[in-house]
């Protein structure tokens, strides 16, 4: 196969996984980086590609586990070729997957590194760098830092799913469910794994306004992206959902 072709599997692999086939998504692009790493991609970039795709779906689906076996094949090629570019695109992803298992100092440490290292080679990185430390903020009680850095990525939808989490958490239930539904217009309606940030925070949230059936059917869906997710994380995020409900 050629590099283009590699490329194309990854990135078909990343929309089977987006659309909810994850075992068969996860097969292909587990196959695109395999070839990319084992020497089999030429082009340096295109292995950068390769190695973010199989990161993204991790990071979607919460597959933890395989997202911090794959950083470490990442890290050992890039620094064996010296390209700290694209391992800093892979940081994204490690950070908030460290962050959703609390290791918080580690997902910031991998900021502060990518912020170092791509402030001036590729802003918009260190832009979706900003929304995932507001994210470690929010965790950790620190709303003003929060909001002070949702603010310098204001109209992403990284910025909307972060204000929804701060209104949660500051008690603003009706805006956090606002925040949830302008967050699910900005993103594609078969892009069920994108869902599944909006329908943790909005499940608690329509519980806490009394709309029980509102809350059931949010719950309904979050239980069947999780089975087809068929994570750890992902299936207890859908046990939190019922345990709102009831």
């Amino acid at each position: 196969m050629t590099d283009v072709e590699f490329l194309a599997l990854g990135l078909e692999g990343l929309t089977l996984v987006a659309r909810g086939s994850v075992t068969e998504g996860m097969n292909r692009l587990d196959e695109a980086v395999t070839a990319a790493l084992g020497g089999e991609v030429s082009d340096l970039e295109a292995v950068g590609n390769a190695s973010c795709y199989v990161m993204r779906a991790c990071e979607q689906v919460r597959d933890f586990e395989r997202a911090a076996e794959w950083y470490e094949r990442v890290r050992e090629y890039f620094d064996r070729w010296r390209i700290p570019r694209s391992l800093s695109y892979c940081r994204l992803h490690l950070a908030a997957i460290l962050t959703w298992r609390g290791a918080w100092v580690e997902a910031e440490n991998e900021l502060l590194s990518l912020f170092a290292e791509m402030t001036s080679m590729a802003p918009g990185a260190v832009e979706a760098g900003r929304a995932r430390l507001a994210e470690i903020r929010r965790r950790q009680g620190k709303f003003e830092e929060a909001d002070g850095l949702l603010d310098s990525v204001e109209g992403t939808t990284a910025a909307l799913i972060g204000r929804a989490g701060l209104a949660f958490d500051r008690g603003e239930f009706e805006e956090a469910g606002n925040a949830v539904t302008r967050y699910f217009r900005r993103i594609s309606a078969n892009d069920r794994m994108q869902r599944l940030p909006g329908l943790e925070i909005l499940v608690p949230a329509l519980c806490r306004l009394g709309r029980e059936d509102d809350a059931r059917a949010a719950t309904a869906e979050l239980r069947g992206i999780a089975a087809a997710v068929n994570t750890n994380a992902a299936r207890a995020l859908a046990a939190m959902a019922d345990g709102w409900v009831a």
